[in-house]
């Protein structure tokens, strides 16, 4: 059995219900290996057909149904986890990209003294996930995959973490740990990279761009000629400690004026309530991002100083990117984009004003994804590609 044409059929499925004609022609497997494929996949249960009525057609006039080809619901399940300074997201999906369950946890680790050791993580994964399997008559066993994403410098490829800001620890390796408490293969992806997975199936048109995720952390995605660019061991480009001013704020990496320190919705959220501590809401992140947007509207000029200064530090990251890479699309995505405008008019204003940058202040295009979503979505497509089947 061919497994790479087995698993192109079925990522291609993933996507939408194909016929097997256009399987053919997508896949490039000749007709007698696609017949061995997809009818082993039928046997075992992976896909099934189903029939599409047609209308009539200069092409097809009878207008009988066409049999077409899709996978099977609630068949090979993973776990994914999707963790931030916030929270713990750990889904039960199926390999149509479907959640079947999920369950969260609420946490705070913006603080230094409240970063998680790796014995504590690794146990919770495991109780969340047997869980999961439990309320969903599953057994732990049946899991094809974990995999956790989250912010830092974490080799992909490996699955080591060098640092995050979740951890007290660092140069361990989570995958291991989490394949030796459960039993199952394991993975771990840097969100930003979700993003980016997720962003070039949203905008296929561009071959090759930037795009930055700003929300709890800031994360960047380097894309040419369709390829997603990581380090070594599968390491994604890093911004967050990228100085923007060497007297700017203390950074939790210990050094003063990182790009994190301003872009962050922390950041941002932190400086206003601090400057404006009795009109600033205690409320959700997305109502106080909310408040910030209205008071846009109406011209307050503290608001405005610091997200201008948000679009100026993003400025000084951006030029240097586009003056490495040559890339001129930049999209823009994460919670913090909601103030699109403004950011924009900061990061074209620094890039026209940098004269090592001015070739491309007239030529870059900065887009936004309006989607927030998009890394977990991102997420949930490279769990169910991460395995074979």
């Amino acid at each position: 059995m061919d497994i790479n044409g087995k698993n192109r059929v079925v990522n291609l499925l993933r996507q939408h219900s194909h016929s097997r004609v256009e399987l053919a022609k997508k896949t490039g497997l000749v007709k007698s290996s696609l017949t061995k494929i997809t009818q082993q996949l039928l046997n075992d249960g992976i896909i099934e057909e189903i029939d599409v009525l047609q209308p009539k057609s200069r092409h097809r006039s009878d207008g009988r149904p066409q049999t077409l080809l899709q996978l099977k619901p609630r068949v090979n399940h993973s776990i994914c986890f999707y963790v931030s300074t916030e929270n713990i997201c750990g889904n039960l999906i199926d390999q149509t990209n479907t959640i079947i369950d999920n369950y969260q946890q609420i946490w705070d680790l913006t603080r230094p003294e409240s970063a998680l050791s790796v014995e504590f993580f690794v146990d919770l994964i495991k109780k969340i996930s047997i869980r999961l399997c439990e309320q969903n008559q599953l057994s732990l066993t049946e899991i094809k995959i974990i995999t956790v994403a989250t912010q830092g410098k974490l080799a992909q490829a490996s699955g080591t973490v060098f640092y995050s800001q979740l951890f007290k620890d660092k140069h361990f390796n989570l995958t291991a740990a989490i394949t030796a408490a459960t039993g199952i293969e394991s993975k771990i992806f840097n969100i930003a990279y979700c993003s980016s997975h997720r962003i070039q199936q949203l905008y296929p048109q561009h071959d090759s761009f930037i795009t930055v995720l700003l929300g709890y952390g800031v994360g960047v995605g380097i894309v040419i000629d369709k390829q997603i660019i990581l380090g070594p061991q599968g390491t994604a480009p890093e911004i967050s400690h990228v100085t923007y001013s060497e007297h700017g704020p203390l950074c939790y990496c210990g050094a003063r004026g990182c790009a994190e320190t301003y872009l962050t919705y922390h950041a941002i959220i932190g400086k206003i309530n601090k400057s404006d501590p009795q009109n600033f809401p205690r409320d959700t992140i997305a109502k106080q991002l909310e408040h910030i947007n209205q008071e846009l509207s109406r011209h307050n000029i503290l608001c405005e100083q610091i997200i201008r200064e948000v679009g100026r530090v993003l400025g000084h990251v951006l030029s240097q990117l586009i003056t490495i890479f040559n890339i001129k699309t930049v999209i823009l995505n994460g919670e913090i984009s909601v103030f699109y405008p403004l950011l924009k008019e900061e990061i074209d204003t620094y890039l026209a004003g940098h004269s090592d940058y001015r070739y491309g202040a007239g030529s870059t295009h900065i887009l936004r994804e309006p989607d927030d979503n998009v890394a977990f979505q991102g997420l949930i497509e490279l769990t169910n590609e991460s395995y074979l089947v």
